[in-house]
């Protein structure tokens, strides 16, 4: 059976393994949505993630500088709506209580994330999954990188003049000038990301057929 990876620092480790038999197809969640472009929606939402629980627990430094970053998107841009967005029940309460004047989205349906982040202008923070979803349907987005999983996503569809690590000097300057960016309407950033990504998504089918064709294979022959 092949396997199929998300990004190419996974594909490098299991070839230092001796694992031969695998493909890179990115994250599967990529491709739930059929949409091949971005598109911009004029005066409307900022989605900023939440980060994720063991940010919080187990690093705290990041966690804070992470809160911070949020805390400065939401200052600057304080004429825009902002919707803080949760991927984790645990993560409710307290950004209920550390941004009390905003709306905090959560749900346990990912239906209702893709609803959010379709309407969205653009999505900004350090959740992957919530920069996965968006990719999906086309909206523009910003991944605040803050491990290998964010970085290798960031090579692996060319994004490494677009998404940013979490402790790079004058973070908040440059969050700023990229969302300025996606508010003027210029989504040029993310032509070699569409191109990475449509052409990946043909490797992603084409590998998903051969792996029915082999379960239906073995099970017609049990």
């Amino acid at each position: 059976m092949v396997s199929t990876l998300r990004d190419d620092a996974t594909l490098d480790f299991l070839k230092s393994i001796g694992v031969t038999k695998a493909i890179l197809t990115g994250c599967p969640s990529l491709y739930l949505d059929e949409n091949k472009k971005m598109h911009f929606n004029d005066d409307s939402n900022i989605i900023l993630t939440f980060p994720f629980p063991v940010n919080r627990k187990k690093l705290s430094q990041r966690y804070k500088k992470l809160y911070t970053i949020i805390s400065q998107i939401m200052k600057y841009f304080n004429n825009k709506k902002i919707v803080i967005s949760c991927h984790d029940d645990r993560d409710v309460p307290i950004a209920s209580e550390l941004f009390r004047q905003n709306q905090i989205f959560f749900s346990n349906y990912v239906d209702d994330y893709y609803k959010l982040y379709r309407q969205a202008t653009m999505v900004v923070g350090s959740r992957l999954h919530g920069t996965l979803l968006s990719a999906s349907v086309g909206t523009p987005f910003l991944n605040i990188n803050v491990d290998l999983r964010g970085q290798s996503f960031t090579r692996t569809f060319s994004l490494e003049n677009w998404n940013l690590d979490y402790n790079e000097n004058n973070i908040h300057e440059k969050i700023v000038t990229r969302i300025e960016k996606v508010f003027s309407g210029d989504l040029s950033p993310f032509d070699n990301f569409l191109k990475v990504k449509n052409k990946m998504k043909e490797v992603f089918d084409e590998s998903m057929k051969k792996i029915a064709d082999e379960i239906n294979y073995r099970i017609s022959n049990e």
